[in-house]
């Protein structure tokens, strides 16, 4: 296993073009995205947006087992110091379906600080936008609470 994954952080950790990155995630399956998804946290840059890149490409046939690691993933776009892997993590959440009975209250406040931030890029402040609406809208006082802060 451990081969596998140097083997993973090798292939991914160079310059990938658009077409490399969909060719590669044609080929995962679930086993190889338990690997892949600890590579999102790495400290290299390059590995950690390609991985990323590639469960987003690869998401809809991933979707059940994405669906498990959602409060992974939430951790991972609250950690990360780089933008590309933050912004297509965020990508990523938007395209699995919601789940509104239970609200992540850490990553529901890093959306809202990400909407207030002047510093937070559009891309990604606009993915908060979504993210944060799709946790409050099953409660009426976040919704109010989230209107104010849109205001």
């Amino acid at each position: 296993m451990v081969q596998e994954i140097e083997k993973l952080r090798i292939s991914l950790s160079r310059r990938m073009s658009k077409e490399a990155i969909l060719t590669f995630a044609e080929t995962v399956n679930g086993c190889d995205c338990d690997k892949i998804l600890t590579l999102i946290a790495e400290d290299d840059k390059e590995l950690s947006g390609n991985a990323a890149y590639v469960l987003l490409c690869a998401q809809k046939s991933l979707q059940n087992y994405l669906l498990q690691h959602t409060e992974f993933i939430m951790k991972i776009v609250q950690l990360t110091p780089f933008e590309k892997s933050r912004r297509l993590l965020l990508s990523l959440l938007e395209k699995l379906p919601p789940d509104s009975t239970n609200i992540n209250v850490k990553f529901l406040d890093y959306c809202i600080d990400g909407i207030l931030s002047a510093k937070t890029p559009s891309a990604i402040k606009v993915s908060c936008m979504k993210l944060a609406f799709r946790q409050c809208v099953a409660y009426k006082e976040l919704l109010a609470e989230l209107k104010m802060v849109l205001d």
